[in-house]
């Protein structure tokens, strides 16, 4: 029976030795610890029993050192540990306090002294370990300097990114090459491409089809993060997908004491000064008897008023008189959420009264810009002819040409079309008496960005341990510009609606004290909606407006007249991207003699899809109403009034 266990286990030892390494080798969320242990004359103690215990968790692991006096533990939890270590004929010796962290390998070597196994030797304060046991080149940006360094709020996402902090590193750039505030939007690692990166949290990458590594629109709170490793050159071979650095996310876990956070960070617009131009407008058009408060309205502060405010709670999970979980089960929940809106007065130029009525006089130029060939007149800029009147006359030189004559008085007399009709009350009124830049509005493009995150981590013995975290986060926000125009036709910005669902579970598994197993599953789903305001009211607006032949668009038609006239509707904002991963990594580690193995399967599958409505648009010319072509006249407003596209 021995023989036969003992020829099942090479079997499994050489499966995993040639199956395992077929694909890619999975990542760790956690860090490992390893040493040699050796009596005083330096010779190398072999079967000494290793005993560590995490500080926070009492999570415990167990190991004996091999042939050449090495022991090693592999992808353990991060934090401080007690390592105790114990062999026949020595005195115990316990090191208090040495730090794991994430993707790193502490080397503490511990010597014995002869000696009862009752006596002890206690080092205490054991500081951090400078890594010999890797050759990769990077830092750990820890929970200390996440929590004390200044952050700023900002960025793509609007959240504080921990991401920031990857410029602590050397090899990194992105302040001031980017379009957001902390400047990693295009951050770059060792020299790498934009969004290049291999960006993973929890030990599962993040990357996405439609932007690769970016990460700051989709990071949990600042507060659920524990620590992070940036690698910039020399990756061990589990890492790849890359064609920068990679960068590691862990969350936080519980510990067996509760501990909380809580804060508030507030911002209002009452501490500003107004912008120069803003008062510079108001001085000039607000005076006399035009001094009043609607018209210092638009010319007011900018709105800045943020407000990012959150908490997190950590500790044992207990349920009174069922189930204490002291040393064995804990929880980790943190949640944010920011909430502010930012402002700009914009001036644009909208139909007159008059023109709305059809008389374009206001316009009318007094300089011919031509000759109308039908009866010899002068053509004059913005001169309205009527379309009903085309015909085709001989040209002095050979040819012919198409003309028109003009309106009286330069105002529309025949009726507007229906579709123009139903579009007027879309054009808001002037606010001034001014022919151009007639119309100053105050628009507003609020944010909300909300996020949060639950960790669950249980110790069922020294041999198996499972973790599991969720998160999410939904960014709600208008973008790219503030509305020039009221609602639904504003041709500026629009909201986009981004949400990022994370899924995390892990399995360690010590099959013996120098063999290991730990498995990851993960999932990603974001979705990046992109609409219109129009759009996301979801009306038939095409069939408001009469406007005929649009199948299956819910996006306001833009008009664009091709004049100074502010265009009508957004036709550039009206899709969806959802983009889902699925990933599995297994490893197996195999401490022998003075070396260690390490074996595994790095398991992805990616689905893109990205959904574009149909967003129609129209651009209505001045040729429709001009005099002749070539000859000047016309105004692309005065053909939408008459239906001539």
């Amino acid at each position: 029976m021995k023989k036969y266990l003992r020829i099942r286990k090479h079997w499994t030892l050489l499966l995993i030795w040639l199956l395992a390494p077929i694909l890619a080798l999975a990542q760790s969320v956690h860090g490992t610890l390893t040493g040699t242990v050796s009596d005083s004359t330096g010779a190398v103690i072999v079967g000494a029993k290793v005993s560590i215990i995490n500080s926070g968790t009492s999570a415990a692991y167990s190991a004996t050192t091999t042939s050449v006096g090495v022991y090693r533990f592999e992808d353990i939890a991060l934090g401080t540990y007690t390592v105790t270590v114990n062999a026949p004929g020595f005195r115990a010796s316990v090191i208090k306090n040495v730090l794991v962290q994430i993707g790193t390998v502490a080397a503490v070597n511990v010597t014995l002294e002869p000696g009862a196994a009752s006596a002890q030797i206690t080092v205490t304060s054991q500081g951090p370990t400078l890594e010999t046991e890797s050759s990769e080149v990077g830092g750990v940006i820890d929970n200390k300097q996440i929590v004390e360094l200044p952050l700023a709020l900002g960025g793509v996402g609007a959240l504080r990114a921990a991401e920031a902090f990857v410029f602590l590193q050397p090899a990194t750039t992105g302040p001031g090459t980017a379009n957001s505030n902390n400047g990693i939007w295009l951050q770059k690692v060792a020299g790498g491409q934009n969004f290049g990166d291999d960006t993973t949290i929890d030990g599962v990458s993040q990357q996405r089809s439609e932007n690769g590594s970016s990460f700051d629109e989709e990071a949990p709170s600042v507060e659920a993060l524990d620590q992070f490793k940036v690698i910039t050159s020399l990756p061990e071979a589990e890492y790849g997908h890359t064609t920068g650095g990679i960068k590691d996310f862990v969350t936080k876990s519980g510990s067996n004491l509760y501990h909380g956070t809580g804060f508030d960070l507030y911002k209002d617009q009452a501490l500003n000064a107004n912008t120069w131009f803003n008062k510079g407008w108001r001085a000039f058009r607000c005076t006399g008897s035009n001094d009043t408060a609607a018209c210092r309205a638009p010319y007011a502060t900018p709105t800045d008023h943020k407000n990012d405010y959150g908490g997190s709670l950590g500790g044992p999970i207990r349920i009174p008189k069922l189930y204490n979980g002291r040393d064995k089960s804990f929880f980790f929940f943190a949640w944010e959420q920011i909430h502010y809106a930012t402002s700009s007065t914009n001036t644009s130029t909208v139909p007159t009264v008059a023109e709305r009525g059809g008389n374009f006089s206001d316009r009318l130029s007094t300089t011919p810009s031509g000759t109308n060939p039908c009866d010899g007149s002068p053509i004059y800029g913005d001169e309205i002819f009527d379309p009903a009147t085309t015909q085709t006359v001989n040209l002095p030189g050979g040819g012919t040409t198409e003309c028109r004559k003009a309106f009286s008085q330069d105002t529309i007399s025949t009726g507007f079309s229906t579709v123009a009709t139903a579009l007027l009350p879309y054009w808001p009124q002037p606010t001034n008496d001014n022919v151009y830049s007639n119309y100053t509005f105050r628009g507003s493009a609020p944010i909300t960005d909300t996020t949060y995150t639950l960790r669950i981590d249980h110790n069922f013995n020294e041999k198996a341990k499972m973790w599991g975290a969720y998160s999410t986060r939904e960014n709600d926000l208008y973008t790219s510009g503030v509305p020039t125009l009221p609602s639904p036709v504003s041709p500026t910005g629009w909201w986009q609606n981004f949400t990022t669902h994370f899924f995390r579970v892990g399995v360690d598994y010590s099959m013996t004290p120098n063999l290991m197993d730990y498995v990851i599953f993960g999932t990603n789903r974001s979705n990046s909606q992109n609409y219109s305001e129009a759009a996301a009211i979801g009306k038939d607006w095409s069939s408001l407006i009469g406007y005929g032949n649009i199948i299956g668009s819910r996006n306001f038609p833009q008009f664009w007249t091709s004049n100074s006239v502010a265009m009508l509707g957004n036709d550039g904002a009206n899709d969806d991207n959802v983009d889902s991963t699925f990933q599995l990594t297994d490893a197996v580690v195999w401490t022998h003699g003075r070396h260690s193995f390490k074996f595994g399967a790095d398991l992805r599958m990616q689905q893109y899809s990205p959904i574009t409505g149909n967003s129609p648009w129209l651009t209505l010319a001045s040729g429709q109403t001009a005099g002749a072509e070539g000859q000047g006249g016309g105004d692309g407003f005065a053909s939408l009034l008459l239906g001539e596209v």
